[in-house]
């Protein structure tokens, strides 16, 4: 079959962001042909993309073979099944990789009812995905939506997304965290399903995310914390604060989501931004009018998302929260800045 380069190379980032997400299970790392989906699947997460080539069923690894599509400067090329190899070629190129006819059986289910998906689910999911705990699937590593409510908690932090309309007919659904830190690469979800073990988003272009559903005994309700806090110490962040910590970001480990790390203090008149990694360190001063003593520590890609979203922080003793109309972030304050 004759396949477009550019649309290819567009299914193969879409399924490959599985590989985001770290967990040890039989044959992550290939990549699924079954006759309707090419797809990556990992037993938390999968992501399928409608794929109608009932000649090609069965799985290749991934990581040489999305190189080498990235690789291919003509249009078009030729995917073809023979000699137990799945075989790429084009005018100047010919190659061959092990292919494995021997499918495991998965248990998605795409034919549970589909409804509209209620607006914000997934960026809520994602904005939650920051403030939870990364040991392996404890309580604290999960995401809940509860009625209108998707929230989450590490015990240090707290974030709380608001959603206008809930999922029909169900609330405690559990999220694994780092599943939803994918949601980024989805902007255009329309449609939702869930069944007893997975929920699943649907997008504009028929692609579907799958994440599996977690069993929790006892998830915190953190909600209500979030009311407690006297909104009347309100402060103004600089303007130019998303631009400076762009500039921070240069000395953060982007290979390394726990490390990817920013330190804000209040200085009386200043805020900072501080960051260091093995490539160096640095130490950004701005103007902001605070008298206060205290900081915080924020992975760096969590505090430029909330920047976009607000420049106001509420600090009531020993807590700053970052509000909008939408979403709540909660964050507990410290009075010496310290290493991590």
């Amino acid at each position: 079959m004759i396949l477009k380069t550019a649309e290819f190379n567009v299914i193969l980032e879409n399924i490959g962001n599985t590989m985001r997400v770290k967990h040890n299970y039989e044959n992550s790392d290939s990549i699924m042909f079954d006759g309707k989906y090419i797809y990556m699947f990992n037993n938390l997460i999968g992501v399928f993309h409608p794929f109608e080539q009932k000649e090609i069923k069965g799985m290749v690894k991934a990581s040489s073979f999305i190189n080498l599509i990235k690789k291919i400067k003509e249009e078009e090329f030729e995917l073809v099944v023979s000699d137990n190899e799945l075989k790429v070629n084009t005018k100047k190129v010919k190659s061959g990789f092990p292919f494995n006819p021997n499918l495991s059986d998965i248990e998605v289910d795409f034919e549970c009812q589909y409804k509209k998906v209620p607006e914000g689910l997934a960026e809520g999911l994602y904005l939650c995905s920051f403030s939870t705990a990364k040991d392996d699937y404890k309580s604290l590593n999960f995401i809940c939506i509860n009625d209108l409510f998707i929230y989450s908690t590490d015990n240090y932090r707290i974030s709380c997304y608001y959603m206008n309309k809930g999922l029909d007919k169900r609330n405690n659904i559990y999220i694994y965290a780092n599943c939803a830190s994918i949601l980024n690469s989805y902007k255009n979800i329309e449609k939702y399903a869930i069944d007893n073990k997975f929920i699943y988003l649907q997008n504009d272009d028929n692609s579907i995310v799958a994440m599996r559903i977690g069993s929790i005994d006892n998830f915190p309700d953190c909600i209500n914390l979030l009311k407690d806090i006297d909104k009347k110490n309100v402060i103004e962040l600089p303007d130019n604060l998303l631009d400076a910590l762009g500039t921070a970001g240069l000395f953060i480990d982007s290979d390394n989501e726990g490390k990817k790390k920013v330190t804000v203090e209040f200085n009386g008149k200043k805020i900072k931004l501080k960051s260091s990694s093995v490539s160096g360190w640095i130490d950004i001063g701005l103007r902001c009018d605070s008298n206060l003593k205290t900081a915080f520590i924020i992975n760096a890609d969590f505090f430029a998302e909330i920047l976009k979203l607000t420049n106001k922080v509420i600090i009531h003793e020993h807590k700053a929260l970052f509000e909008t109309d939408k979403f709540s972030h909660l964050v507990a304050l410290y009075t010496k800045t310290k290493d991590e």
